[in-house]
């Protein structure tokens, strides 16, 4: 990002506007006259200066190099990020809608945006989300209001539960991104005990009328919150008039297949059916990790593969097996095929669940490098092969069967 990027991305925020105090030498970004970012104009570097809260500041500092403490000011609430460096665009626009909102939140009611409301963790983001979200585009729009998506930034089981392991469908920025493509603004709340032990009504109190500025909540059809355990809507319908917030209830998807559910959609994926599981997702299931060593096995057999950590040890491994796949490394994309496994041909005296891809097309070093891939079409169960010459040969029948699908 340059300067003029950072200066079109922060003036897209609503009501922002921006002045050029200290002699001209900085870009000031304000919203009803409260300063959220500072971009100075005369640096040899392009750096932005952004608010945030002490605990956030630290974490910024310890995780990214490219975050020092901005000297601008004599408060420990902001921070510069260097734009030249470390940081993608991707993390600076975050940094700085991070600061926009803190600012924001501290304005009264009446300057603050008003937003049409839902709430859920939105696990995987599939056709039933999607369904929901299009709905609440639709009311907010009547209404006049912008759209806003509540979720969580961890699985509220896993807070409840401490013995709970979620195997989850898509990871915090995944699924922050796929939100952000369908609803004007993505919510995350901190999930605590101490959030859990809310009531509706002091959910609905402290956390969307206070905080939030929600007018319109649209809750999902089977969907319930408060640690009172309320099962009548018109329960929450009542909280609302008196907080002055119209509650709805959203329609029953339909759509035409069968029950749509993250749950569902794990069951499948365990089952190896990433084809059934892609149409209740409404995309390919997606894995992303960083290349890691093997034992180069792959490249004697004429099939080198890219050994793939996953980068949440959280995120859900479909069954065991040979894979279609489409690999996205960068910008770049390519076929391949993958396999997860114990490869027990090799038979490793340290053998363990490897997730392998062969990347079709493809001789590059790319060790340390992030990849994703999507999953197309389960092909066949992994095998235990008499020879390694045996597994050579069903390893070119499967990529075979792999370009049969590009064609």
């Amino acid at each position: 990002m340059n300067v003029e990027d950072i200066r079109t991305y922060c003036l897209s925020l609503p009501n922002a506007t921006e002045c050029l105090p200290f002699n001209d030498t900085s870009l000031v970004f304000k919203v009803h006259g409260k300063m959220f970012a500072l971009l100075p104009l005369d640096g040899a570097e392009p750096a932005v200066s952004v608010k945030c809260d002490p605990d956030r500041a630290e974490m910024l500092r310890e995780q990214y190099a490219a975050v020092r403490p901005a000297w601008h000011f004599n408060k420990k609430y902001w921070n510069t990020v260097f734009v030249s460096r470390a940081p993608s665009e991707q993390f600076v626009r975050e940094q700085i809608a991070h600061s926009y909102d803190e600012v924001v939140r501290k304005l009264p009611l009446a300057l603050r945006p008003a937003y049409a409301a839902t709430i859920g963790f939105f696990d995987g983001v599939h056709c039933g989300h999607r369904f929901l979200l299009g709905e609440l585009e639709n009311i907010a729009r009547q209404c006049g209001l912008s759209t806003m998506a509540i979720t969580f930034d961890r699985h509220p089981r896993k807070v409840l539960c401490s013995d709970f392991q979620p195997e989850i469908l898509t990871g915090r920025q995944e699924k922050e991104k796929l939100l952000a493509a369908l609803v004007d603004k993505v919510e995350v709340l901190h999930f605590t005990p101490e959030l859990a032990a809310l009531t509706a009504s002091e959910f609905m109190q402290t956390v969307l009328r206070k905080r939030l500025n929600v007018k319109t909540l649209l809750l999902g059809y089977d969907h319930r919150f408060g640690s009172d355990c309320l099962t009548d809507f018109s329960a929450y319908e009542t909280i609302g008039r008196r907080l002055g917030i119209e509650v709805l209830r959203a329609s029953q998807y339909t759509g035409g297949v069968q029950h749509v559910s993250s749950s569902a959609i794990r069951r499948l994926l365990e089952a190896g059916d990433v084809q059934q599981a892609a149409v209740l997702l409404g995309r390919p299931y997606r894995l992303t990790g960083v290349v890691v060593n093997g034992y180069r096995i792959g490249r004697r057999l004429g099939f080198p593969t890219a050994n793939l950590q996953p980068c949440q040890t959280d995120k859900l491994i479909p069954k065991p097996g040979v894979y279609a796949v489409g690999i996205q490394l960068g910008d770049e994309h390519y076929s391949g095929m993958l396999n997860i496994g114990s490869r027990p041909t090799l038979e490793q005296p340290d053998a363990h669940m490897s997730i392998e891809v062969h990347i079709f097309d493809f001789g590059r070093d790319i060790y340390g490098e992030t990849l994703t891939v999507d999953f197309r079409q389960h092909l066949r169960d992994e095998i235990h092969f008499t020879t390694v010459e045996a597994l050579r040969q069903q390893l070119e029948l499967d990529k075979q069967a792999c370009r049969r699908l590009d064609d």
